[in-house]
């Protein structure tokens, strides 16, 4: 029985020996492909990155186009509102010589 308990014993360490050995290659393998994984994904981040770049400049653009046209669209504002006041006040005129012409044929 001491023999067969000898070669048990044996058998044991070598089958520890042989899961650890195992254990470590698959951590190894693990640490690899977590790195493969963490590149991957850095080079999305990048990709990402500059797409957001590029929008965030074309939004820019957009904002500054849309700064121009509100500006135009103040001015064209202004305008009419001076051409309206140029009316009015040369219809009050006509207005006045009309009345001073009538009141000076009663006269």
């Amino acid at each position: 029985m001491g023999i067969k308990k000898k070669r048990l014993r044996r058998q044991a360490m070598k089958a520890r020996a042989l899961a650890r050995a195992t254990a470590l290659e698959v951590a190894e393998k693990v640490v690899e492909a977590t790195e493969e994984i963490v590149e991957k994904i850095a080079e999305v981040v990048e990709e990402v990155k500059e797409e957001v770049v590029e929008i965030a400049e074309e939004v820019e653009e957009a904002i500054e186009e849309a700064k121009a046209t509100a500006e135009d669209v103040v001015e064209e504002a202004k305008e009419a509102v001076e051409e309206v006041k140029e009316k009015k006040t040369a219809r009050k005129t006509s207005k006045k010589k009309a009345s001073r012409k009538s009141s000076k044929k009663k006269d």
